[in-house]
């Protein structure tokens, strides 16, 4: 999804094309923390024509809402941001024939790890990817 500042022109809209983007100001992750992340965005930009102009990074989704929020710019965000529910942010889909940017998300762990909270925190990690359908 694109998250935009609620006062956008864009707000208003339920999807948007990725070329219609070009000219915006993006907030993203930094690449060394979010590089999985950051390769979506540009396989999102690069076959519209053009590379993203990051403004503003942060490294944490929650950080980057807040930035949008803040009319900083705007961003390339999971789905699963919109439970969010920020008054100040719209939500629009990605419209177009090209599949939606994804990426891919991994957990690592030393296998000998048997804190609780590790075993527990990977529980419920499979069981949301497995309903996730992935």
């Amino acid at each position: 999804m694109i998250a935009v500042p609620r006062s956008h022109p864009l707000a208003a809209q339920r999807s948007v094309k990725i070329e219609a983007l070009a000219a915006e100001s993006f907030i993203s992750f930094p690449a060394a923390e979010g590089a999985g992340f950051v390769a979506a965005l540009l396989g999102a930009c690069q076959p519209a024509g053009f590379l993203p102009k990051v403004v503003q990074e942060a490294a944490q989704m929650q950080s980057i809402l807040t930035l949008v929020a803040g009319g900083l710019g705007i961003a390339l965000v999971p789905a699963a941001m919109r439970v969010l529910a920020m008054a100040d942010v719209a939500f629009l889909e990605i419209a177009g024939s090209r599949p939606p940017p994804t990426y891919s998300l991994v957990f690592a762990h030393a296998s000998g790890n048997d804190n609780p909270v590790v075993q527990s925190f990977l529980a419920v990690a499979k069981k949301a990817v497995e309903g996730a359908g992935r």
